[in-house]
């Protein structure tokens, strides 16, 4: 039985797969923004998610990256905000500084 490796970095789209938020976590990291954004918190990523949902689409997610570094999970993060562009995102800074444990 395979295992896969604890972090992973994870994208958040739009129903047309344009990316709105680039995230570093592990386990269930990746469906918070979707529980914040129904519990009513105000950062701009929850705004998205709540418009999709408005226009009766979902929120497409995609891990695209693993590996068992955190380090080397942030990284690549940081690397993959650079690489959109954050005037594209509406994440709040570069990546790789997030809550560590996540």
């Amino acid at each position: 039985m395979d295992i896969l490796p604890r972090f992973y970095v994870y994208v958040l789209c739009r129903p047309n797969g344009s990316p709105f938020y680039v995230g570093k976590g592990q386990g269930d990291r990746i469906d918070h923004h979707e529980a914040a954004a129904r519990n009513g918190h105000k950062a701009h990523r929850y705004s998205i998610i709540r418009k999709i949902w408005r226009e009766g689409s979902e929120v497409f997610k995609q891990k695209v990256f693993r590996t068992d570094d955190q380090d080397e999970a942030y990284a690549m993060e940081q690397a993959l905000i650079a690489a959109i562009g954050r005037k594209y995102l509406a994440n709040e800074n570069d990546g790789g500084n997030g809550n560590r444990g996540f």
